[in-house]
């Protein structure tokens, strides 16, 4: 399983002090489950997964990013755990469970969240971290 397999599991981390919020949240080498030494540290956290995908040029693009909460919302029924064949969705093969957003401020707070996908899923608790989809662009 490489890198960017649907299962791994990142915890949320944001090294920016202008858009954590004053939490960085966590960078460790224990924490998430994935492929530690293609991660930046060692440590399966959303700025080293996203790191990678702009590194890595993906697709050909090193704009990634993580998704916005109304970003990730909006494309939730198009999310499918059956395989292309078996669905019209446009996002079929989703794995099931909780998937992090990217940092939002809400009043004065900045954070991120988790949505279930596909919508319906039985939920997947893990040890704060949880899994991650990619999207390319400037933030809406």
């Amino acid at each position: 399983r490489g890198p960017r397999d649907q299962h791994w599991t990142y915890t949320p981390y944001d090294s920016n002090p202008l858009t954590n919020g004053g939490y960085p949240g966590y960078k460790d080498t224990t924490s998430g489950e994935c492929v530690r030494e293609a991660m930046e540290g060692g440590s399966c956290n959303t700025e080293a997964y996203v790191t990678l995908l702009r590194e890595k040029r993906l697709c050909g693009f090193d704009d990634w990013r993580l998704p916005k909460v109304s970003e990730l919302v909006a494309v939730s029924g198009e999310t499918s755990s059956s395989p292309p064949a078996g669905t019209q969705r446009l996002l079929p093969n989703t794995y099931s469970g909780w998937y992090w957003t990217g940092i939002e401020t809400t009043g004065t707070a900045r954070f991120s969240r988790v949505i279930l996908l596909p919508p319906g899923a039985s939920p997947r608790f893990y040890d704060g971290s949880y899994l991650v989809i990619g999207v390319r662009g400037p933030s809406p």
